[in-house]
């Protein structure tokens, strides 16, 4: 934190700033509440409180420990912290930001209120956002919430090299909010970009061999009772992000009257794999009604997965029929039992499989 004379003063301009981006630039009504003020550098996973008023995080972080303590103990789920809303305006508002603060503010309120192709524009911003330096207080509190909340073991596992990749992944998943993609999707719904805050979520990567996306209603039919899921082999991001090729797909029965009933076979020609960090963007965008926020920002792992080729000739998936029916069984109680959980509302679920054990990441209601 800076406690610096010129704190108080860069920390009141780079508020003026995030209330006047966009809204001077489009004059379209905010639909949003004011940004969060800054709480706190980083909350470990005791002191995230799903239900607490104002939100200081998004429906991630909400989820995420919403179901670390609702869902059955058989249901792993990743152990977590969160960098709160408020945090990116604090780190540019310090001394030690002064010069990159000052040019990101000409380049918001000037050069992307006055271009008529704003890509480059957005590309500076996201740069200017690399370049930002961490106060030693931010360091010292992120380390310590992630030895809390049981992410790392020791703070000195994010020492040297290590934290210079932890730092920027962080700064990665701020930096999207300036994606192209976000920035015209806020601005044709209405949404003043200045009221688009970013909270990241912090968790252990699970090092999955198979990564799955569960919809406990089945999407194509509506049957209540029948759940519907895709399977990738590896990390999910190959299942969520724009990979070419088909996921296999299957739909099963809640009760178990019929067993699983393969609708796609996979054809993804590459898997991800890798554990470490994952920095995951939480946005107070990605959960609005009426907005398809989700997938407009940025979640990056610490250390960059490694693409495998997949050789389905030899992929158990296909070739082992008793593990391939044991797995898909198991994501239909995952479905089962998280939808119970959550008072028979139906879910989106994203999670994986490694050594016989089932992982939620997380869950949402579905639409």
């Amino acid at each position: 934190e800076n406690k610096g004379g010129g704190g108080a003063g860069m920390q009141k301009k780079a508020s003026g700033l995030f209330d006047s981006i966009l809204t001077s630039m489009t004059g379209l009504k905010v639909e949003l509440p004011p940004p969060a003020k800054f709480s706190a550098w980083t909350l470990p996973e005791s002191q995230v409180d799903p239900d607490a008023r104002p939100k200081t995080f998004g429906a991630k972080s909400t989820n995420i420990v919403k179901s670390r303590r609702t869902l059955p103990s058989w249901i792993e789920t990743p152990r977590s912290a969160v960098v709160p809303f408020g945090v990116f305006e604090k780190v540019l508002a310090c001394k030690e930001n002064k010069a990159i603060a000052d040019e990101y503010e000409r380049v918001v309120t000037k050069e992307l209120k006055d271009a008529s192709h704003p890509e480059q524009v957005l590309k500076k911003l996201k740069g200017l956002v690399m370049r930002l330096q961490a106060p030693e207080e931010l360091v010292k509190n992120l380390k310590d919430a992630l030895v809390q909340s049981e992410v790392i073991k020791s703070a000195s596992e994010l020492e040297g090299g290590r934290w210079d990749e932890a730092w920027g992944a962080l700064k990665s998943v701020w930096a999207s909010k300036w994606n192209d993609r976000a920035f015209y999707s806020c601005k044709k719904s209405g949404i003043g970009q200045q009221h688009v805050q970013m909270a990241v979520l912090i968790q252990s990567l699970v090092e999955a061999q198979y990564a799955f996306v569960i919809h406990t209603v089945n999407p194509s039919s509506d049957n209540e009772r029948e759940m519907y899921a895709e399977i990738v082999v590896g990390l999910g991001e190959v299942l969520v992000g724009n990979f070419p090729g088909r996921a296999m797909g299957f739909s099963m029965q809640k009760d178990g009257s019929q067993g699983p009933q393969v609708q796609s076979l996979p054809s993804k020609s590459v898997g991800l794999f890798g554990g470490g960090l994952i920095f995951r963007s939480d946005s107070n965008g990605e959960d609005l009604p009426g907005f398809a926020g989700a997938g407009l920002y940025d979640s990056v792992p610490m250390v960059k997965n490694v693409e495998r080729t997949i050789l389905y000739h030899n992929e158990p998936l296909l070739t082992d029929p008793k593990l391939a029916d044991s797995i898909m069984r198991g994501i239909c109680k995952v479905a089962v039992d998280v939808e119970a959980a959550y008072g028979g509302q139906p879910q989106d679920i994203e999670g994986c499989y490694r050594d016989g054990k089932f992982y939620v990441v997380q869950t949402r209601p579905q639409v």
